[in-house]
């Protein structure tokens, strides 16, 4: 089954995460990879999910207690939100909502950052229906100190903006969607098979999205190509009868 832009950025999320520990950079530098190959998968990370994420990450891994209050945020104001508007503004709810659903784990950042950022979009658009939904949603109690909460919880995860994104036609917009997340999928696919090659200390795997339950496998996760034989598993093929 293929993966979702959303599971893809996930996965590109952490391995970028994983990307920031010096010994996984050091690895890989080892290979060609440069801060400008980091700052490419920022970018494409940037443009594929239009989730508009920092390149500046913290080198240890985000706060559990923040993913924990984020998704908490979440599954209190999503299903206010699109149970009000769905009813009330439905053109605006197709707006807020589009390609965005309900996460978990550190995808939850992703996907509060952009609703969020929708809403603020909603103060810039023309006529009266975004205002007027934003008015709704205070009656509902989603007002602009609750936004802040979610700012503020965003800023300590680290990893997100609120750059608007410009205004497409539909059709455009899913042709350059389409575009970025092949763009983004043939980036991770060429380091993630790299770093799957040229890293294999478990620890340093796990920090990458590879291994789970502590216990490393040989088997690519969906979606992914295997990584290529090593030298010495290429010795010990030639080296075989038959």
């Amino acid at each position: 089954m293929a993966l979702t832009i959303g599971q893809k950025s996930e996965r590109v999320l952490r391995f970028l995460r994983g990307l920031s520990h010096p010994r996984v950079a050091s690895a890989l530098a080892a290979h060609g990879f440069s801060q400008a190959d980091w700052d490419e998968g920022w970018q494409l990370l940037q443009t594929a999910s239009g989730r508009w994420l920092l390149r500046e990450q913290p080198t240890r891994a985000p706060d559990p207690t923040v993913i924990e209050e984020l998704d908490a945020w979440e599954n209190r104001w999503f299903p206010v939100a699109e149970a009000t508007l769905r009813r009330r503004k439905p053109e605006v709810a197709d707006k807020v909502f589009l390609n965005l659903a309900q996460t978990s784990g550190i995808e939850v950042a992703v996907s509060v950052s952009t609703f969020v950022q929708r809403l603020h979009q909603l103060e810039k658009d023309g006529g009266a229906a975004g205002p007027d939904a934003l008015a709704l949603l205070k009656t509902r109690g989603l007002t602009e100190d609750v936004l802040k909460q979610a700012e503020l919880l965003l800023k300590k995860f680290g990893s997100v903006s609120f750059t608007p994104p410009a205004t497409l036609d539909p059709e455009e917009a899913q042709a350059m969607r389409q575009k970025a997340e092949d763009e983004l999928w043939a980036w991770y696919t060429e380091w993630s098979t790299i770093a799957r090659n040229a890293i294999h200390n478990g620890t340093l795997l796990r920090m990458l999205g590879y291994l789970s339950g502590g216990k490393p496998s040989d088997e690519a996760p969906e979606d992914e190509p295997p990584p290529p034989p090593t030298t010495t598993q290429l010795t010990t093929r030639t080296a075989t009868p038959g």
